[in-house]
């Protein structure tokens, strides 16, 4: 295969996802996006640095992301979207249980603009399957669920992770102890999986790597 070629179709590929996206700004992820957007900035506690704006975006570009690498229809990956505007919004009033607040947010406000409520019933679904230790019964719901804990095999992992500490430190009033912070990291990584074909060829790999430089620091503070 000749490198013009080679170029050629991951513009093809490239322009394909785009016209997707393109397709997929409908006016009810607008109106989504526009409500989520102006919700959590107004609303998000100064003690959240991890569960922000910030984070529901990630999901969201995260979800569009699998959808496509999982080859979800549109319908599935409108869903999708949704449930992960959403799916955080419950922090604004209160952490435990929050799956619960969000997906009454998101029922109250695809109600009012009379989404079909077999697909709220999807949305629901989808949100509630976030809660840890996740268990997602269908692809839309194994779609989420690797979209909000995605960063564990990105390159931005250790970044991200730096900002939970901070969010846990300040919501439980209470300093981290880095040996004890980062062996439960390590235990929560070790326990969690991917669900999808897609997370698992392409997040997995770097989840492993982001594993064993959490086990050489643990080794170097135990020294």
């Amino acid at each position: 295969m000749s490198l013009r070629f080679f170029v050629f179709i991951i513009f093809i590929s490239l322009f394909a996802i785009e016209k997707t996206y393109s397709q997929m700004n409908s006016t009810i992820l607008n109106e989504v996006q526009e409500y989520v957007s102006k919700l959590l900035l107004e609303n998000t506690s100064e003690k959240f640095y991890y569960h922000t704006l910030k984070h529901t975006e990630e999901v969201v570009n995260a979800a569009f992301e699998i959808s496509q690498g999982e080859n979800l229809d549109q319908d599935g990956t409108e869903i999708v979207l949704i449930a992960a505007w959403f799916h955080d919004v419950g922090y604004t009033q209160k952490i435990k249980g929050h799956e619960e607040i969000s997906a009454m947010f998101a029922s109250n406000f695809l109600l009012d603009k009379n989404y079909p409520s077999g697909k709220i019933d999807s949305v629901i679904a989808c949100i509630m399957s976030t809660k840890v230790p996740q268990k997602p019964n269908s692809l839309l719901q194994k779609i989420i669920c690797d979209a909000d804990l995605h960063h564990l095999g990105k390159e931005t992992f250790f970044e991200r992770n730096e900002l939970f500490k901070k969010e846990l430190e300040a919501t439980q009033n209470k300093k981290q102890i880095e040996v004890e912070f980062i062996a439960n990291t390590i235990a929560f990584m070790n326990e969690h999986q991917f669900f999808t074909n897609y997370s698992r060829k392409f997040y997995q790999p770097i989840k492993g790597k982001n594993i064993e430089l959490l086990k050489e620091k643990l080794n170097s503070l135990l020294k």
